[in-house]
């Protein structure tokens, strides 16, 4: 196997790797402001976190690169920019301090050929060193893409986070494959269903065929994403999650006024008129841009059209579309406000669904 960014990397002990994810961990923590997509707020007032994960509707993450495949929840982010991180999938209903993700890391160790007990054994002892107050909780085998693999699920603490850490590792190759799930330790099982269908679901494939799966899972995306018809379109949509992300930092909740209904009227494919209570005007449909993207302090996660809502809050609005199977799923309401409309400028993040 050449990767692009481990073909020169010579095998670093576990607990770099173990740092890898931690450093993740709030790494992703620290941008929650960023890519969280909101919390549903019926849920979180329920306190089902869970409840969301129930969908049956996954996501096909694929990277030629690293020769890898991987299934995701469609509500999850993937992250791409991390340091010494593949790559990192974090839940976006998580809470304002912390997000619970799932991340990749992988390394050269053919020049120290380790056995998979060897590895195992290496990230004991070096996280006992690390992690003063760190309880192994179970280590044992399991299977990663159909090769031996060993699993650790520990508790430590970062700072003020109590964390609970699953950690699966294979060898293959002379490349080890390590997927950490980090989570708050009393949200650890909330997510646990689907993170294991997560690992369940990764493969190592060589390059060539993961092409051709890329073309054909493109292939059949594409029509569906183009799937926006008055009458897909046309409708009322309820808030179905609000949350205000403040330019001095931090997140809230908003006022929205969550009893009222968008009302969408697509005159065409592409345009059409809107109305939310009192305030109205017209909207127009049309490609995301990279330029929106940074924008919106987001990284692109999969929608390839936008809503531009104009005269929202007296200026202009717009959000991505997410769409599966050919149906809209979803519509985002991206604008910014300040006082007196709020105590604090800052920047909304309305997601509306049927």
């Amino acid at each position: 196997m050449d990767f692009p960014r481990i073909k020169s990397i010579i095998f670093k002990p576990i607990i770099l790797i173990i740092i890898f994810s931690l450093i993740a961990v709030l790494l992703i923590s620290s941008c929650v402001a960023n890519v969280d997509k909101a919390i549903d707020k019926g849920t979180a007032n329920n306190n089902n976190k869970n409840s969301h994960l129930l969908s049956s509707d996954f996501l096909v993450y694929i990277n030629a690169d690293y020769q890898i495949k991987i299934s995701y929840p469609k509500d999850w982010i993937p992250n791409e920019n991390l340091p010494d991180i593949i790559v990192a999938f974090s839940a976006t209903s998580a809470s304002d301090n912390f997000q619970e993700n799932i991340n990749l890391v992988m390394n050269d160790v053919s020049a120290q050929s380790p056995t998979l007990e060897e590895f195992t054994k290496s990230a004991i002892e070096n996280l006992q060193m690390a992690f003063q107050d760190i309880e192994i909780i179970e280590s044992g085998s399991a299977k990663l893409s159909g090769n031996n693999a060993q699993k650790i699920v520990y508790t430590a603490t970062s700072g003020e986070l109590s964390l609970k850490v699953m950690q699966i590792s294979a060898v293959k190759d002379g490349i080890s494959y390590t997927w950490s799930y980090v989570a708050e330790e009393n949200s650890y099982n909330d997510y646990i269903s689907d993170v294991q269908k997560m690992i369940d679901s990764f493969e190592i494939i060589p390059s060539d065929l993961l092409e051709d799966e890329k073309q054909n899972n493109n292939e059949n995306e594409n029509p569906a994403s183009e799937q926006i018809t008055s009458k897909t379109l046309s409708g009322n949509w309820r808030v179905y999650s609000e949350r205000i992300f403040y330019d001095i930092g931090g997140a809230g909740s908003t006022t929205a006024p969550v009893s009222r209904n968008l009302e969408i009227k697509a005159e065409g494919k592409l345009d059409g008129s809107w109305k939310f209570g009192d305030p109205k005007g017209k909207f127009v449909i049309s490609e995301i841009t990279d330029e929106d993207w940074t924008r919106w302090e987001i990284d692109s996660y999969g929608p390839i059209k936008k809503i531009t809502l104009n005269n929202w809050n007296k200026a202009t609005a717009d959000g991505p579309i997410e769409i599966s199977d050919g149906r809209i799923d979803f519509i985002w309401v991206v604008y910014h406000v300040e006082p007196p409309l709020v105590e604090n400028a800052g920047t909304i993040w309305l997601k509306f669904g049927h």
